[in-house]
């Protein structure tokens, strides 16, 4: 056996450092790392996936409604061009029309007027002969020239008695146009700014129907019972009713809500309508005093 050397320091080979034992806060903020590496991940993913949303889907549908758009405009430039060209071509149309039915009723009425303008000249010429002949001849000059006298009398015979004709009127049918009957009603049904309001009166209401407290609301009910007094201008037998406004003349607008009712008339009607009968004068849309929309 060797020796050691007097005064050699004693040496020993390290082993494995041991790690300290993990704490819990240790352990809890590893999974908190974990999840946000996790979380990390998923937004790379929403990242990428929102790149190509982006680059793939906006751009291209940017582009699809630039293309939309201007086809949309090109196509209400090019309805409405098409729309006013057919009115004004419509307007050039009926003015021309208008024109001619003005003078060949101002040639007919220029035409009459030299007709009994002449007329009249034979009229005033027959009857001054015939007032010479009462004053100025004398019997035997009358008596030989009576053939004559009453020849000239009945002249005035074949001068017919003038009359009216609807040649000499304006006929206003021929200012009628389909086109713009279309578009004026089609305009008069979407243009709310000139919409009236509407109250029915009381008055007139049938017993089948109920008025709200605003007075625009009608109901109706199956059974008929007297909830209002007997009056002249109430509807007994038909469920009808008018409104307290009403008009003469001109355009008007009215905007209806019949809801969800399975059955309505909704129309004008004149106040000379009947209100007592059981029979059609006294049913909207089916007589002469009234015209009625219905379902």
């Amino acid at each position: 056996h060797g020796s050691r050397p007097p005064g050699d320091p004693v040496r020993s080979v390290p082993g494995p450092r041991a790690q300290p034992p993990e704490s819990g806060a240790d352990r809890r903020a590893e999974t908190i790392r974990n999840k946000l590496v996790d979380i990390c991940e998923k937004l790379q993913l929403r990242l990428a996936s929102v790149e190509r949303f982006v680059e793939e889907r906006l751009n291209g549908k940017n582009h699809s409604v630039k293309g939309e758009a201007s086809v949309a405009r090109e196509l209400i430039i090019q309805r409405l061009n098409h729309v006013r060209e057919a009115c004004e071509s419509e307007e050039q149309r009926l003015l021309e029309v208008v024109h001619a039915e003005e003078e060949r009723a101002q040639q007919s009425i220029l035409t009459q007027k030299s007709y009994w303008s002449e007329s009249q000249d034979k009229l005033l010429g027959i009857k001054a002969y015939l007032v010479d002949t009462l004053t100025k001849m004398d019997d035997a000059t009358l008596l030989k020239l009576q053939s004559d006298v009453f020849e000239r009398a009945e002249e005035a015979e074949g001068i017919l008695e003038p009359q009216d004709s609807d040649k000499l009127n304006f006929n206003p049918m021929c200012a009628r146009s389909h086109l713009l009957d279309s578009l004026w009603a089609s305009i008069a049904m979407i243009c709310t700014a000139g919409v009236k309001n509407l109250h029915i009166d009381e008055r007139t209401i049938n017993q089948s129907l109920i008025l709200s407290d605003n007075k625009k609301v009608l109901a109706f009910v199956t059974k008929k019972v007297q909830r209002y007094p007997d009056c002249p201008e109430r509807f007994d037998y038909w469920p009808n009713a008018l409104a307290l406004e009403s008009f003469q003349s001109g355009i008007h607008t009215w905007k209806v809500d019949v809801g969800k009712s399975c059955a309505y008339k909704v129309g004008v009607a004149q106040n000379s309508l009947s209100r007592k009968s059981p029979g059609p004068e006294s049913r909207l849309g089916y007589n002469a005093f009234s015209w009625v929309f219905s379902r």
